[in-house]
């Protein structure tokens, strides 16, 4: 007898059920019939169970922030289905930071031990966290697919923090104990008009005792290594 995925299927669902685990049928997941959680066989997450089960073991937090982790667990999408696996399973080892609105002013840098570089260029509050949150929503694949490789200090322990505004710009990435910002480009960047205003504000950050690297998105995902490594 060859061993076919269903038999596979079927192992593993006894073996769960053994645990102790609700084992559900194909009726509940065929698109087709009427008891169907979902449309297609594209929609691999059940949103809906997923929504549940965040409300359940977050009871702490907004709607908004649960938003958030259900959008972030839907976009995780990287060039390869093994790295899309690890993203995902990086989500549910670690959890999946989100932000929301809290009215009260941003936390200030430790008095000692950072150096004179400030927390936000010299504002005490995050005046561009709606744009800051625009743009998280928005982000291209190389982003999404960088930021799960930096951040809760996967990368020399470093604190990144992501879509951070300094000064009057918002940082792709932003690590304070380093003084640097990690930006990655799209073809938007090669417009004339935009380089300008890249040097500029790169020019800005720089005057703040930043440093300032660039990628572009191709990069960061065809030469991940070396792009870790400059950062490191």
């Amino acid at each position: 007898m060859s061993l076919t995925e269903s038999i596979v299927e079927g192992a593993a669902l006894e073996w769960f059920g053994e645990l102790g685990y609700s084992c559900m049928g194909p009726d509940a997941f065929t698109p087709t019939l009427s008891q169907g959680e979902r449309e297609s066989y594209g929609e691999v997450v059940l949103v809906n169970r997923l929504r549940a089960a965040l409300q359940r073991l977050n009871t702490g937090l907004p709607e908004e922030a649960l938003e958030e982790a259900i959008r972030k667990v839907l976009r995780v999408a990287t060039p390869s289905l093994i790295q899309s696996n690890r993203a995902f399973h990086r989500m549910l080892r670690d959890g999946i930071p989100v932000e929301f609105t809290q009215w009260e002013p941003s936390p200030q840098p430790s008095p000692s031990g950072r150096g004179s570089v400030s927390y936000r260029g010299g504002l005490e509050f995050a005046g561009l966290k709606k744009r800051a949150r625009e743009l998280r929503e928005h982000d291209t694949t190389a982003e999404e697919f960088l930021w799960e490789l930096l951040r809760n200090r996967q990368l020399g322990d470093a604190k990144f923090r992501r879509n951070h505004q300094f000064g009057d710009y918002i940082c792709d990435f932003y690590c304070h104990e380093a003084k640097l910002v990690v930006e990655c480009d799209g073809c938007v960047h090669n417009a004339p008009e935009r380089k300008e205003l890249d040097r500029k504000r790169d020019a800005y950050l720089r005057s703040q005792g930043l440093t300032v690297l660039r990628f572009e998105n191709d990069l960061v995902l065809k030469q991940t290594d070396s792009v870790l490594e400059e950062i490191g």
